[in-house]
């Protein structure tokens, strides 16, 4: 199974809870949810994220988002990230794990995750 990641303040994902959607800013200002790979992951967190708190990432297999999801290079950098070009179900996110800076701001990934990606490889 192939696994993307999303980064989301908790209070986001707790009232897409109760709606059984989500649907962010970006998918409105840009026209896709951004999501990472496992490869991305922290380089999205330290560079997009650095120091917030109050996040999770939300889990999500890919093959439940293949036929609206593009991966593209939307910075001109040669790095191709998943775009999902619709709104997200709750039910579609297999899980959800607290992300939490260090003292310094940055972060290294959850022990749930890096034992996730060590079984899906």
């Amino acid at each position: 199974m192939s696994i993307l990641f999303h980064i989301v303040k908790k209070d986001a994902w707790l009232k897409a809870l109760d709606l059984n959607v989500y649907e962010p800013e970006s998918l409105k200002k840009e026209g896709f949810i951004h999501f990472s790979t496992s490869d991305q992951l922290l380089k999205v967190a330290n560079t997009r994220f650095k120091g917030q708190e109050d996040l999770l990432v939300l889990i999500v297999a890919e093959k439940s988002l293949i036929t609206d999801l593009r991966y593209e290079d939307c910075a001109d950098e040669g790095d191709q990230f998943p775009h999902l070009y619709r709104k997200l179900k709750s039910s579609e996110v297999v899980s959800f794990v607290d992300f939490r800076p260090h003292n310094d701001g940055t972060f290294t990934l959850p022990l749930e995750i890096t034992n996730l990606i060590k079984n899906t490889i």
